[in-house]
Parts: structure tokens; sequence; C-alpha cells
């Protein structure tokens, strides 16, 4: 999954996307590997002190500027169920 959302994303600019997933004690976010794009998976995400685990408790999007472009952190929902959160750099804010 994390290989065809990063084409997609390629799509309108953006780069290294990573898709994590919420554990089971919904305390840390799981980086799902990607074996496209990065040689070893990213780490574990904590809820409590993360931009990614902010963007998954308050399910809104986050963004950071950064000298790449911006960081955004996206909310991922299935109907009512709270899954994880993709992360991606674009290129700019707009």
């Amino acid at each position: 999954m994390p290989e065809i959302l990063a084409r997609a994303a390629a799509g309108f600019g953006a780069t290294d996307l990573v898709v994590y997933l919420v554990d089971f004690g919904q305390t840390v976010l799981e980086a799902m590997p990607d074996r496209a794009a990065h040689a070893e998976a990213p780490g574990t995400e904590p809820l409590a002190t993360t931009m990614a685990g902010r963007a998954y408790t308050t399910q809104q999007i986050l963004t950071a500027e950064r000298d790449s472009g911006a960081r955004v952190w996206i909310p991922i929902v299935e109907g009512s169920d709270h899954t994880g959160v993709i992360a991606l750099t674009i290129p700019a804010l707009d």
C-alpha cells in the first residue's frame, strides 16, 4: 500500500510518504514498511509527543514548514474508526 500511495502522491510533487497505523493499545503509530522508498522502515511515533500522534488524536491535518518544503500529516479514517496517519512532504503549501 505505501508504494501505491507514494506513486499517486508523486503526481502532485509529494515525496517521503510514510503510512502509520495505530497499534491495538492506541499508544503508538507503527510505520508500514515501504520497500520502494525507504531502506529501513521509520520508527514508531508515540501518540503523545509527535506531530503524527497529534494529527491522529485531533483528527486534523497538520503541517510544518521545512527547508525541503512542507511536511504534512493526514489522519486516516475508515468509517468511524481512526486507523492511522499518512505523512508526506510537499514542495509548498498553497
